[in-house]
């Protein structure tokens, strides 16, 4: 028996019909209306812009999974596509949720880095919370906005 249909469609509408479903789907995805990301380096950027002017900035994360990846991908295409003046570096440390071996290793990279230059430590995950000190460099006290996505602390590393 056939089935009852209130629509009587043909292939060829049918093939039509998602075609236009697909753009119109493609479109919001690309203009960000339908698929936002949860992070936004558009936001964070004109922050590292503004308060790293002149330094060179190193951009340091824990890496647990492919969206650590992704965000610092996301700030490095940001710097990229704005034209950005800032002369970024970017650093990965391997996160372990037992041992602060994070930042241990932190610590070590950047004695190795030249002077001065601000260190931004984004969705930074230790064991130690919110009382990360960094040798040689001083916590920005000035207040920042938030922005989503993004956990930011900042330091300038000077002499």
């Amino acid at each position: 028996s056939p089935v009852f249909s209130p629509f009587k469609i043909n292939g060829k509408t049918a093939v039509t019909l998602m075609w236009i479903m697909g753009l119109l789907s493609g479109i919001t995805v690309v203009s960000n209306l339908g698929y936002q990301k949860y992070y936004q380096p558009d936001l964070l950027v004109p922050i590292i812009e503004k308060v790293s002017e002149n330094k060179p900035v190193l951009i340091a994360t824990t890496h647990r999974s492919l969206a650590q990846t992704g965000e610092m991908m996301g700030i490095a295409k940001q710097l990229k596509d704005s034209n950005s003046h800032i002369n970024a570096q970017f650093l990965l440390i391997p996160e372990n949720q037992k041992y602060d071996t994070a930042t241990k290793k932190l610590i070590e990279e950047i004695q190795q880095l030249p002077r001065p230059f601000d260190l931004w430590l984004t969705n930074f995950r230790t064991v130690e919370k919110n009382t990360l000190t960094v040798p040689s460099c001083i916590p920005n006290t000035q207040t920042l906005l938030g922005v989503d996505g993004y956990e930011y602390k900042v330091f300038h590393c000077d002499n």
